[in-house]
Formats: C-alpha cells, structure tokens, sequence
C-alpha cells in the first residue's frame, strides 16, 4: 500500500460515515492491518465477510473496496 496515512483517514472518514460506534476503531485497525502486511484481497475478503455477517450492506462493501483498490498498487 502506498500513501498508507492518507489511507487511514479516508477509512476513517467513511467508516465514521457509515455510523458503526464502538467497532469503527477494531474494523478499521483490521482492514489496515490485513492490507499493509498480508494483501489487499485479503482485506476484501474481510469486508465481505463483515458484509455476511449484517455489519455493511452492499454499498458500503463497494465503497470500500474501491477506497481499497484507489490506494493499492499493482505491478
């Protein structure tokens, strides 16, 4: 991940949008994680499992992912 700072406050920003209270910080600390040190695939996944689980609905998956792939660099 690139701009990884930058990142973090646009996930915060959405995620505050996205209205989840006491969670936002250990979901978004999970998202962070999962995408600087594993990949981002694995970060989607984990967001689309959050999606199964009721915490997102569709939009907020989508939202994400592209925050995601606008951060991400491939090669």
């Amino acid at each position: 991940m690139r701009r990884e700072k930058y990142f973090q406050f646009d996930l915060d920003d959405l995620l505050t949008e996205f209205k989840l209270g006491e969670n936002k910080n250990t979901i978004a600390a999970t998202i962070v994680n999962k995408a600087s040190s594993k990949s981002i695939d694995d970060a989607i996944e984990y967001i689309t499992r959050l999606k199964t689980g009721g915490t997102f609905g569709g939009k907020e998956v989508e939202r994400l992912e592209t925050l995601l792939l606008r951060y991400s660099k491939r090669r």
